[in-house]
């Protein structure tokens, strides 16, 4: 595993961490927000 993995891989668990000290509501919020974001370049790639 290189240096790039390992920190990506840490920054994921620490995420992970964070959201698992949040409410529902607030992860259904990010989760939304997030999505959000992401959809208009999906809709570009699949188009």
């Amino acid at each position: 595993m290189n240096a790039k993995k390992i920190e990506t891989r840490v920054k994921d668990l620490e995420k992970k961490k964070e959201y698992k000290d949040k409410k529902p509501e607030e992860l259904q919020s990010i989760a939304e927000t997030q999505l959000k974001s992401v959809l208009p370049a999906l809709i570009l790639i699949l188009q």
